[in-house]
């Protein structure tokens, strides 16, 4: 007997049934291939740099992360999140500093809150990219950056 998936929509995630529906995505075969597959994405795009100066690029990996996010979820995102940043750090060669992940799983799961099981619209992009400057890289990469230059230097 195969268990039939939740395709309710919330109105926002911070809900019990979100979260429960989140968490169910780890048990389904299907959604963790696809998972699997936005990881390999995410880790291809780390790559590609589109250089705006000095020390200044954009890589198109995030939008393999909003993908991902938007269909598995925060839970499944953030798994996914950990890995990708691993992978990508190790394939490139560079020294991994642990705390970097957590920029990651931040950027992920905020994602996830913004689109999983979300009605979509021009709003919620631009909030949800806005949080993320905000939030993710302007307070709290900065203090990492801020650690990682204390620690190695």
């Amino acid at each position: 007997m195969t268990k039939v998936r939740s395709t309710n929509v919330y109105a926002h995630p911070f809900c019990k049934g979100y979260w429960m529906d989140a968490i169910s995505e780890l048990k389904d075969t299907k959604m963790l291939v696809f998972a699997a597959l936005i990881i390999a994405l995410r880790v291809a795009l780390k790559s590609v740099r589109i250089p705006l100066g000095v020390n200044l690029d954009i890589t198109p990996a995030f939008l393999a992360n909003v993908l991902g996010a938007m269909i598995y979820g925060p839970v499944v995102g953030a798994i996914g999140a950990v890995i990708s940043d691993f992978l990508g750090v190790m394939l490139r060669g560079d020294t991994y500093f642990l705390p970097y992940v957590m920029t990651e799983i931040a950027s992920t799961v905020i994602f996830a809150m913004f689109f999983y099981r979300q009605k979509h619209s021009t709003t919620k992009v631009i909030l949800s990219r806005f949080t993320i400057c905000l939030f993710i890289n302007v307070l709290l990469q900065s203090q990492i950056d801020l650690w990682y230059q204390a620690y190695f230097y």
